[in-house]
């Protein structure tokens, strides 16, 4: 899958097919997120490079397949937008012992409160 179109709302479809999943994602994150609400967060890591939780420079293509501009996924965008406060990261950043350290200090703030 690929996103397409206009970064600051992108469309999620599949690259063989061209079948737009926009709709089908953003029901399932809306429930995922519903769910997530309750399960009282600490922080949150993202899949890197994934069309739907990836944090930064996801390509986002134009009609003709060219790649556009870079965004976010939808799920993650979804997921910022609803735990702003939430502490989160993407698991290739973590790999970074200094990152990781940040994290991991972000996270006991937030729990603190």
């Amino acid at each position: 899958m690929n996103l397409a179109g206009d970064a600051s709302a992108p469309r999620l479809i599949t690259v063989k097919t061209g079948v737009d999943l926009t709709d089908k994602m953003t029901s399932w994150a809306a429930r995922r997120l519903d769910e997530l609400e309750s399960e009282n967060l600490s922080g949150f890591v993202f899949k890197s490079g994934s069309p739907s939780c990836g944090l930064r420079d996801i390509e986002v293509c134009r009609a003709d397949g060219e790649v556009n501009e870079s965004g976010m996924g939808i799920f993650a965008r979804m997921f910022r937008e609803r735990f702003a406060l939430v502490p989160h990261e993407d698991e290739l950043k973590l790999r970074d012992p200094a990152l990781f350290e940040n994290f991991i200090e972000r996270l006991r703030a937030f729990q603190r409160g």
